[in-house]
């Protein structure tokens, strides 16, 4: 709904301007205006990123500026406007109501600029959307000690043997809010530090784990989670599962999990043709049958939207049959499938060697934009699914900081059997904790199919979702369903 111009009952005229928008056009001149503003009562604005402008400085000319619908009248009234039943001469203020995210705001187009006094704010853009960073987990975790697990590593305690390993383990972000995680950092320009490689099965090289077994299907999971504010994309190299042949590193496969701008993408390829392992090096791409990179994941894993919080990423390799197109590639995110090959021909009719090895990688090939860092955790390599991390029947839930206008007064969560909230089973009350709450019978409400209960039910998947509200009032839109867990039992 467009409200009427209001206009301007007091002023005092200044240097007049003409105004040029973006495109070019000429906007019609403008002057500048300064008001004495009553000192009750006390009015702030606000910019449309939720910053409040500070006491005594000048609103801008045509920058629009939210206000609360509640709020509308007393900034009339503070600036001493009126409504007026048409567009009019003289010094406007434009305002219109929109929709966001549920809550009515009116968007104010300041045609003049004002000088503000007094702290009350009666505007307030939503905070920042938040997230649950981490579980708390149960220890130790079923994969540490399970017959169908080759490698598990949580990067607590002390280090475990890789063939290859670059870049220290750090306390200051852990999956689960303690213990360590790997670090890959990346200076600005640098291609990064930090990997992991592990051989295993029939590898003819390296530290091998499991010797004398023959892998044709594998899964292997991580956690990652990028800085805060992460810039400049994906930065190419994340994960490998891949067929060594020799002792110069020639390989027969290799499925590649990189990323593809700001989504992640699976790029199998295939150093086979018909039984002969055609690849003469490492990475020989000239000689390497690439199997189809797209459509990558929806899941923009690379932007600043799904930085700052821990991301369950796992990936799936099964050779063909000998000489049968009937391979497969998949890769999961956050519980999801969200991409896949199928139909491949890894290796043709070759047998001698199946997958056995596994790499943690770092490399960005153009180099990173600015220095940031990511973090790695909760390593798993397994020839069955593996899934999200187990947690008890009243798991701890860690939130993202508060990111948004002033500070954080409180949050909310919900808890789903399923990854689209069709089957709500908790409901949080208002939280005030600053960043963790237990999912029980005191802090929320058992819902739906779990009404009446007070723990969740073991061995099933849930998913949550967050919403964290600002000292202003103002409440973020709710996450997207995310960080799955797997309860005990």
């Amino acid at each position: 709904m467009i409200l009427p111009w209001v206009h301007t009952a007091k002023r005092s005229l200044g240097r007049c301007e003409r105004m040029r928008a973006g495109s070019g056009r000429s906007r019609s001149p403008t002057c500048c205006h300064r008001y004495s503003l009553p000192k009750s009562p006390e009015v702030q604005l606000c910019d449309l990123f939720g910053n409040p402008r500070a006491a005594g400085t000048a609103i801008d000319n045509h920058v629009s500026y939210v206000v609360p619908t509640q709020g509308l009248a007393k900034l009339q009234a503070a600036l001493g406007v009126q409504r007026m039943p048409m567009r009019t001469r003289g010094w406007k203020m434009h305002v219109r109501e929109e929709e966001t995210m549920g809550r009515p705001l009116w968007v104010v187009m300041v045609g003049v600029a004002s000088l503000l006094g007094g702290s009350r704010s009666v505007c307030a853009a939503p905070p920042a959307v938040p997230h649950i960073d981490s579980v708390v987990m149960v220890h130790p975790q079923p994969q540490e000690t399970a017959r169908e697990v080759i490698w598990y590593d949580d990067f607590d305690g002390q280090p475990r043997q890789y063939t290859e390993a670059e870049g220290p383990a750090v306390p200051d972000q852990a999956f689960g809010g303690s213990g360590q995680s790997l670090l890959s950092h990346y200076g600005k320009g640098s291609r990064g530090v930090g990997n992991r490689k592990v051989f295993f099965g029939d590898s003819p090289t390296g530290r091998v784990v499991k010797p004398g077994e023959s892998y044709q299907e594998i899964y292997w999971r991580i956690y990652v989670k990028h800085q805060h504010g992460w810039t400049g994309g994906g930065p190419a190299k994340l994960s490998r599962a891949t067929s060594i042949v020799s002792g110069d590193w020639r390989q027969a496969m290799i499925s590649h999990v990189w990323s593809s701008d700001d989504a992640l993408t699976l790029d199998p390829a295939s150093g086979v043709r018909g039984d002969r392992v055609v690849t003469t090096q490492y990475n020989d791409f000239d000689n390497l049958h690439w199997l189809g990179n797209r459509p990558p994941s929806q899941t923009k894993l690379f932007s600043p939207e799904e930085s700052g919080r821990w991301v369950c990423v796992e990936a799936h390799a099964k050779l063909n049959t000998p000489g049968e197109s009937d391979g497969v590639n998949q890769l999961w995110i956050d519980g999801r499938l969200e991409a896949e090959r199928t139909g491949l021909d890894w290796r043709g009719s070759y047998t001698g060697h199946g997958i056995n090895a596994v790499f943690l990688e770092t490399y960005w090939n153009a180099g990173s934009p600015v220095s940031q860092s990511r973090w790695i955790d909760n390593f798993v390599i397994s020839t069955n699914p593996i899934g999200p991390v187990v947690v008890p029947l009243n798991p701890v839930l860690i939130k993202t900081p508060y990111y948004g206008p002033g500070s954080q007064q409180a949050w909310q969560v919900e808890v789903s059997a399923d990854d689209r909230g069709a089957s709500v089973v908790w409901r949080s009350g208002s939280i005030t904790a600053p960043d963790r709450v237990t999912v029980d019978a005191v802090t929320g409400r058992f819902v739906g199919t779990s009404a009446g209960k007070t723990r969740l039910d073991g061995g099933k998947v849930y998913f949550v979702r967050a919403r964290q509200q600002s000292r202003s009032g103002e409440w973020s839109a709710w996450s997207a369903w995310h960080q799955p867990v797997r309860t005990q039992g």
